[in-house]
Order: structure tokens, then C-alpha cells, then sequence
């Protein structure tokens, strides 16, 4: 991995085997952004760990987490980062995927699990004061200080 930092602009490239989502936070937390939007993100994955929102007669649920190995286009993703309470970072990223023979899905990736194959770069742009309410989870708003 590398990062540069360029005002209020976070750039980070990944190599194979960096995971995504701790990586992306190992650089915010080395560049001391704090806290940001994800404007642009794309590369290559060897695996994927994303889930998506499921409607049911008791309101909106999580699906299974999906994995998935092999070749995953990351075509596109953005999310929001924020500092943990308890120190370090909270990456929150969505992506859309093509996996096999252009089978196109994606939803909320998972914090861990989601392996570069090729490259991932990614663009950050600094927002102080992102916080997502408690509890966390797919209604969590976010609130800025």
C-alpha cells in the first residue's frame, strides 16, 4: 500500500493481498484525516465479502454475508469514514461488483475479507466531524459536528 496525502485529499493504492477496508483505515489513521468520504474507488479483487438489505414483515435485515473468490471487478464504491470511539477507524464502504461472466452485484462490504488482486485505488476527501449514531447498523444515520 501507499498513500498521499494533497490538502484535503487522501490517494491510496493497494497491491495484492492488502485487504481493502483495513487498509483504507491503516492510511486515514497514518495521514490523520480523521474522518472523510470515499469519492472514488476502483480495482480488482481475488475476494469479496459483501452483504446487502433485506426487506421482511419486521422491517429491513442484513442477508447472509456472501463471499466470493476468484476474479471481482470493483467498478465502483464510496463510503464514509470515521473515528472509533474506542481509537482507530471505522471504514464503512458500499461497492458494486462483477463477478464470473458479468454477473453484476455488490451491496455493504464487510470489514474484513475483501482482498486485492490486482490493485484498488482509492480517493478520499477529508469532512471533519462524521459520527454515525448508535445504534449502528443499516438505519444508523449520520450526524456532523
Amino acid at each position: 500500500m501507499i498513500w498521499k496525502l494533497n490538502g484535503d485529499f487522501l490517494a491510496i493504492r493497494l497491491d495484492p493481498g492488502d485487504d481493502l477496508l483495513e487498509c483504507v483505515g491503516e492510511a486515514v489513521n497514518s495521514s490523520g484525516i480523521g474522518s472523510g468520504f470515499i469519492t472514488s474507488c476502483v480495482g480488482a479483487l481475488k475476494k469479496a465479502r459483501f452483504t446487502s438489505i433485506l426487506s421482511t414483515p419486521e422491517g429491513f435485515k442484513y442477508a447472509p454475508m456472501r463471499e466470493v473468490e476468484g476474479a471481482v471487478e470493483l467498478l465502483l464504491a464510496s463510503g464514509n469514514i470515521e473515528p472509533k470511539e474506542a481509537g482507530g477507524t471505522k471504514v464503512h464502504i458500499h461497492a458494486m461488483l462483477c463477478i464470473d461472466d458479468h454477473e453484476f452485484t455488490g451491496g455493504h462490504l464487510d470489514d474484513h475479507g475483501n482482498i486485492i488482486g490486482v490493485t484498488a485505488e482509492i480517493l478520499v476527501a477529508k469532512f471533519p466531524g462524521i459520527i454515525r449514531e448508535t445504534p449502528k447498523g443499516p438505519s444508523a444515520p449520520i450526524k456532523f459536528n
